[in-house]
């Protein structure tokens, strides 16, 4: 399965976005974490000029900012960050 990972924000604004392929138990394991449509990770409010990470899966979206970015979805963002070139999404 493919996840999706884009990230927006920061001082500039810019967007950048990886695509990474996952073995079907991990995407299984973030999909049920992701829920039923969109998510959030709980926590204070996102940082000024910090980046907010998406993750989507089909349907399943979850928004993570990258102060609460860790565990799983940090190491999924790194593993795209290693093996592919970002693109800007349109």
């Amino acid at each position: 399965m493919e996840i999706t990972i884009t990230r927006t924000g920061g001082f500039a604004g810019l967007r950048r976005q990886w695509v990474v392929a996952v073995d079907e138990q991990t995407a299984d394991r973030l999909v049920r974490q992701m829920g039923d449509g969109d998510a959030a990770v709980d926590g204070p409010p996102a940082e000024r000029d910090r980046f907010t990470y998406v993750f989507a899966a089909g349907v399943h979206r979850i928004a993570i900012a990258e102060s609460r970015l860790d565990g799983p979805w940090r190491d999924l963002l790194e593993e795209a960050r290693n093996g592919a070139d970002p693109t800007r999404p349109a």
